[in-house]
């Protein structure tokens, strides 16, 4: 039902463009014509007139004749022009000789006036007494468009039609090719099947509009060319609608729709490899079937998804709705054969470029997003989510910068370790909540009281290290301010008077000295100062008296 209303819908558009008034067309059954006739045979015959035509059938049985109403400008020749003779083959007379002629469009020496987006043949002499005779011998079911104006009209647009044409085929290219980097990148098979589809998409427009002619190295067959087009836009639409499945989640969200959905996609990849072994015209019709049923199928989820509030629905109503449209109307006027309008000659390369380039927009989007959700999994993974503080892991990198640089420039290098008093016992008291909060206003207590090049970061539990590139005395009056510091910022917690207070064990980094050992003997400084009474600055031993003695220095300075 559906689909009926999509081909009437379609029928309403006018099938081709408005008729010419240059040209008249009559056509006469072949019967009616001898073998071999001359000029003076043919315009002897009875032709019937047709009306209001701008376009002659497929018809092998008939002859054709156009008329031309008198030009104004004589001097000029006129230029005939022949739309959608992709794989025809057709026997021509045209003044002033009439000479039978066997003419294709892909046939590298037709006498073909300007690109090959029209079979367009240059009459000297054409006028309502001296018309054009045809007798069509191949093609296809879809009917032929015709149009005379003169030639240096003809030729400019013929000029726009090669210019808008290889822009889309470069567009089409280069924007296939940075949404294949994209998908490889972000590892997206939907990005990569609408790649995919853009690509080939390029390819279908290079072999239709003739530009695929310059290309190729030999000689063209206009039937095999037409076949090739037809198997490479059945690719693309493949892996256009595989896509849309993934990335409307129509197996979510329409289960039962979606087994009909696979059912289609199955259908298309079996007539593809059908038409690898049997090929012929046949495979473009069943083709531009499935696409009208799953192209409605899919317009009609994202409208109703769309309604629902989904954004990935919307995404694609803006970004390949249009195409979408516009391809349902092309292979609805190939399926009822009256031929593509001149209209979606350019709606359909334009709208698949802007889908293209809406693509490359998503991709684009995605990387940043990837880059965004990296960047943060990065910074977890060395943050401490507590205190938003750098944790151990961080610390330690920055730890081995920092002493690279310090021996680099020979600035001295010291270590703080800060422990909050008596947290287990708020703990016990008050519950983790509470010292969670204390852990909280500690680490902002130290990073306000620090300057930005300092590092600060929690090490474990209530422990925190503060790493300076200052030397013993200047480390030791920063400690203190610390000390102080939380002493008199962290009385009151959540309204609780608890006189928060720390310890502090300070070791200076001495030359040649390693980490671990510095790390070590702020360590055991730290475990002094808390044995020693707390709330206190404890200095750690020297480390060349440590070394020289070859004992445990007890004369620590204590503040």
């Amino acid at each position: 039902m559906i689909l009926r209303g999509a081909l009437l819908l379609f029928s309403l558009v006018p099938a081709m463009s408005v008729a010419d008034a240059n040209l008249h067309i009559d056509s006469l059954a072949e019967e009616a014509v001898p073998e071999d006739p001359d000029a003076a045979a043919l315009a002897e015959l009875d032709w019937e007139a047709q009306p209001g035509r701008t376009a002659i059938e497929r018809d092998h049985s008939r002859w054709w004749r156009v008329r031309f109403e008198p030009q104004e400008d004589n001097h000029e020749p006129r230029v005939l022009a022949l739309r959608e003779v992709f794989d025809a083959r057709l026997v021509v007379y045209r003044p002033p000789d009439y000479r039978p002629e066997t003419l294709e469009l892909f046939d590298p020496n037709a006498p073909v006036v300007g690109s090959r987006h029209r079979l367009a043949l240059e009459l000297e002499s054409a006028s309502s007494d001296h018309p054009v005779y045809f007798r069509i011998l191949e093609a296809r079911s879809q009917p032929i468009g015709l149009s005379a104006t003169s030639a240096s009209s003809y030729l400019e647009s013929d000029r726009q039609r090669v210019r808008f044409t290889s822009a889309v085929l470069a567009a089409s290219v280069l924007l296939g090719l940075v949404s294949a980097i994209f998908a490889a990148t972000l590892r997206r098979l939907a990005h990569g099947l609408l790649g995919m589809w853009v690509f080939f998409g390029g390819v279908y427009f290079a072999v239709l509009s003739g530009e695929a002619l310059v290309l190729w190295p030999g000689p063209v067959d206009g039937g095999v060319a037409l076949q090739a087009a037809s198997l490479v836009a059945s690719i693309g639409t493949l892996a256009a609608f595989s896509a849309l499945y993934l990335f409307l989640d129509i197996r979510r969200a329409f289960p039962r729709l979606a087994r009909v959905f696979r059912g289609l996609l199955w259908m298309v990849a079996g007539f593809l490899l059908a038409g690898l072994v049997f090929p012929g015209a046949w495979l473009a019709g069943w083709m531009n079937l499935l696409l009208l049923v799953l192209a409605t199928i899919t317009l009609g989820v994202a409208v109703l998804q769309a309604r629902a509030g989904v954004g990935q629905a919307w995404f694609y109503l803006v970004g390949w709705g249009g195409v979408t449209v516009v391809v349902m109307a092309r292979a609805g006027h190939f399926l009822m054969g009256d031929g593509t309008p001149v209209w979606l000659e350019y709606a359909h390369p334009a709208t698949h470029v802007t889908s293209a380039l809406v693509l490359v927009l998503a991709g684009a989007l995605a990387a940043r997003h990837a880059e965004r959700e990296m960047h943060q999994a990065r910074r977890r993974a060395v943050t401490d989510a507590l205190t938003g503080l750098p944790n151990r892991a961080r610390l330690n990198d920055r730890l081995q910068e920092l002493a690279q640089g310090a021996q680099l420039a020979d600035r001295p290098l010291s270590v703080l370790f800060v422990d909050l008093d008596h947290f287990k016992t708020l703990n016990d008291t008050h519950g983790h909540a509470f010292g969670d909060r204390c852990l909280q206003e500690a680490a902002r207590t130290l990073q306000r009281h620090l300057r930005q090049h300092d590092l600060v970061a929690r090490y474990g539990g209530e422990e925190f290290v503060v790493v300076l590139e200052e030397n013993l005395g200047d480390a030791s009056r920063v400690a203190e301010t610390l000390r102080e510091a939380v002493s008199k910022d962290c009385r009151r917690v959540d309204g609780h008077e608890i006189h928060l207070t720390v310890s502090i064990g300070l070791a200076h980094r001495g030359y040649g000295e390693s980490l671990e050992h510095l790390l070590e003997r702020a360590d055991d400084a730290l475990y002094r100062a808390k044995g020693g009474g707390r709330n206190r600055v404890v200095r750690a031993p020297d480390p060349v008296d440590f070394e020289s003695t070859g004992r445990d220095v007890r004369d620590e300075t204590v503040y």
